[in-house]
């Protein structure tokens, strides 16, 4: 197994609620997703430093008072498992929300949002997408804070096809079908916890 970044992040901004979605794609072992994270910022800064592995981010930027900030850039860091985010001009302190938009690989090493194959009664195999988070891969799934002492809530919504099952550690709130054999999939909020 690959050694894991030890570095801690950069305090001044912390997240208090996520706000996230994911399209897995069975058949590419890819997903999309995007997330709204409430954070505070308790330290003006130009930077958001979070934790990101094997993502890739097409846009960030962060709202406050109506007022859309996006992300000058966006750099990556494989060996440190990080994403920093450069906003032109300093963010002030207070709440504010930061929207991420992302993809990544549906892996098949066992760890964050990962494939695994399965055998139905009769043999035929299946593939599902599945999720392993601890010590520390959440940051394979989402941008994040993937640290246990960084604690937040968590809304997760999934859109799979209409004809699959999906299971989180919180029940169904709600399924809406989306079109094209689609169907949104939302679990209610999760208690304050580490990724």
């Amino acid at each position: 197994m690959p050694p894991v970044a030890t570095s801690l992040l950069p305090t001044e901004v912390r997240p208090l609620a996520y706000g996230i979605s994911l399209a897995p794609d069975l058949t590419t072992f890819t997903f999309a997703g995007e997330e709204t994270i409430d954070i505070e910022v308790s330290q003006a800064t130009s930077q958001i430093v979070l934790n990101a592995a094997e993502l890739e981010i097409q846009e960030a930027h962060v709202l406050r008072d109506g007022q859309r900030l996006p992300a000058q850039s966006i750099a990556t860091d494989a060996e440190q498992e990080t994403a920093t985010l450069t906003f032109a001009a300093s963010l002030p302190t207070g709440a504010m929300q930061l929207f991420v938009r992302f993809s990544g690989i549906l892996n098949d090493k066992l760890r964050g949002f990962y494939r695994s194959e399965y055998s139905l009664p009769d043999g035929s195999k299946r593939i599902m997408a599945t999720s392993q988070f601890e010590a520390p891969d959440a940051r394979r799934a989402f941008p994040c804070w993937d640290e246990p002492a960084h604690k937040a809530k968590f809304d997760i919504s999934l859109v799979i096809p209409t004809d699959l099952t999906a299971i989180s550690n919180m029940p169904i709130v709600s399924e809406t079908p989306q079109g094209s054999g689609a169907k949104l999939v939302r679990f209610a909020e999760s208690p304050i916890m580490s990724t």
